[in-house]
């Protein structure tokens, strides 16, 4: 994940951004010369959020402009499917069914294995 903020300087002098607060668990990291901000990749990435309110700044060397970064965080699907009883499945198809019939089900809400063939 990543997005990117922009200031200008009308005197034309290099600006270089920091976030100063809002990371509480070291999540974020931005590029000083071109104000990306990215979340750090961590297997074990625990965010707390789900807002996290960044302050952003922008600086020429001289001077300081601050803003805050909203950052929505969207839990996603981390785990996969587990079969409690995996060694508990056993079926039996005769030879020649047909393509499609049903092996057997492990649950009518989750899943329904079909013969196929290749």
């Amino acid at each position: 994940m990543f997005f990117s903020v922009q200031a200008s300087d009308k005197d034309g002098d290099t600006v270089t951004y920091s976030i100063t607060f809002g990371d509480r668990t070291g999540s974020f990291v931005i590029d000083s010369r071109k104000g990306v901000i990215k979340l750090i990749d961590k297997t074990d990435n625990n965010l707390i959020g789900p807002v996290y309110e960044l302050n952003v700044s922008a600086s020429d060397g001289y001077h300081v402009s601050e803003a805050i970064v909203v950052v929505l965080v969207q839990d996603v699907n981390n785990y996969s499917p587990v079969f409690a009883e995996c060694d508990k499945y056993k079926s039996l198809v005769k030879e020649h069914s047909s393509l499609g019939t049903t092996v057997f089900k492990v649950s009518k809400r989750f899943l329904t294995i079909k013969l196929q063939y290749k």
